[in-house]
C-alpha cells in the first residue's frame, strides 16, 4: 500500500467498517426481536459480510470490499430495512428519546433498534459510496440485489403455511391473511417490491456516478489540498 490518498482511504474504510462491525454486533446482541425477522436477518448479514470484508482488505492491503455482487446485495438489503422498519416497528415515530427511556430495559431495546434500523444502515450507505469497488457490477446482473428481501418474504409465507403454529408465524401483521386475505397482502408487498427495487437502481446510480473517472480524480486533489494545507 501506497503513501498519501491510498493510504489514508484504507484507513478511513477500515475505521468505518469497524464501527459497522461493532455497531452490528451489539444492536444483534442486545436486540428484544429473533431471526424471523427482516431487520434481525439483514443484519446478521451485514455482520458477516463486513467481518469477511474487514478481513480481505487487511490481508490485501486496499479499502476496496471484496465480492462487489454480494456487497450490493447485503447493501440493498440493509438500506430497505433502514427505510421500513421505522414505519413498520416504530410507527414514524422519533426514536431518540426512547434512547433514555427511565426503564433501564426499554432504553436498552431502543438502542438496539436504533443501531440496526439508522446507525448500520447509514454506515453501510457511507461505505457504499466513499468505498470501492465501484462499477463493478452491470445493471443487469444488479437486478439481483433485490434477492434478499424478496425472498425473505417467500420464505416467510411459505413457513407460515407449513407451520403454523411457530413462533412469531407473521413477523409483519400484512404477511397475516387472516387480516385481509392474501389479495391483501399482495397488495401489502407490492410497493415494498417497488421500494427494493427503487433502492437497487439508486444505488447502483450512485455506485456508476461516484466511480466515475473524474470523479475519482477530483477526490484525489481534494485529499492533496488538504495535505498540503495541514502542512
Amino acid at each position: 500500500m501506497s503513501a498519501g490518498p491510498t493510504r489514508s482511504r484504507f484507513i478511513a474504510a477500515l475505521l468505518c467498517r469497524g464501527a459497522t462491525l461493532v455497531c452490528c454486533g451489539v444492536g444483534l446482541l442486545t436486540n428484544a426481536w429473533g431471526l424471523p425477522f427482516l431487520s434481525v436477518q439483514a443484519n446478521l448479514l451485514v455482520f458477516g459480510y463486513i467481518a469477511a470484508a474487514l478481513y480481505w482488505m487487511v490481508r490485501r492491503g486496499t479499502a476496496d470490499a471484496p465480492a462487489p455482487m454480494l456487497r450490493g446485495i447485503v447493501t440493498v438489503a440493509i438500506i430497505f430495512v433502514g427505510l421500513i422498519s421505522p414505519w413498520v416497528y416504530g410507527g414514524g415515530e422519533n426514536p431518540l428519546p426512547g434512547l433514555v427511556a427511565a426503564d433501564p430495559a426499554l432504553a436498552l431495546v431502543n438502542r438496539s433498534a436504533f443501531l440496526i434500523h439508522w446507525v448500520v444502515p447509514a454506515l453501510m450507505l457511507v461505505d457504499w459510496i466513499a468505498f470501492g469497488p465501484h462499477r463493478a457490477v452491470s445493471w443487469r446482473r444488479a437486478l439481483w440485489w433485490v434477492a434478499f428481501p424478496l425472498g425473505y418474504a417467500l420464505v416467510m409465507i411459505a413457513r407460515s403455511i407449513a407451520f403454523p403454529d411457530v413462533w412469531a408465524r407473521y413477523p409483519v401483521d400484512f404477511l397475516d391473511p387472516a387480516v385481509n386475505g392474501w389479495g391483501g397482502v399482495v397488495l401489502a408487498l407490492l410497493p415494498l417490491v417497488a421500494l427494493v427495487f427503487a433502492v437497487a437502481a439508486l444505488l447502483w446510480g450512485v455506485d456508476r456516478l461516484v466511480g466515475r473517472p473524474g470523479a475519482r480524480r477530483a477526490g484525489a486533489r481534494r485529499a492533496g489540498a488538504r495535505r498540503a494545507e495541514s502542512r
